[in-house]
């Protein structure tokens, strides 16, 4: 792992540590950072849509400088998901 993946897993474990101390329960699958680009309620090309996102090039290297974490909740409605701030946590900046 390089240094900004050892810093992301070291967050990750001090966040699960806290809310394990305040009852919630750890989540049993391994955690892997993730943007969501979308969702989508069906998808009627699916194979079109494989395509087109492996043809979408993307930079491996790219780095994107954190300022904070949010926290949200969802709400599933039906007429789509409702998110919601629940707390942001600015992060300090190493200079």
């Amino acid at each position: 792992l390089d240094d900004h993946s050892l810093l992301l897993k070291s967050l990750v474990e001090r966040i699960e540590h806290e809310l394990s101390e305040r009852g919630f329960a750890q989540d049993e699958r391994e955690f892997k950072a993730h943007i969501t680009l979308g969702r989508f309620k069906s998808l009627k090309n699916r194979d079109v849509f494989c395509q087109q996102l492996q043809d979408f090039a993307l930079d491996e290297n790219i780095v994107i400088p954190l300022t904070q974490i949010t926290l949200f909740k969802s709400t599933l409605t039906a007429s789509g998901p409702v998110y919601e701030i629940v707390e942001q946590y600015p992060l300090q900046q190493k200079g």
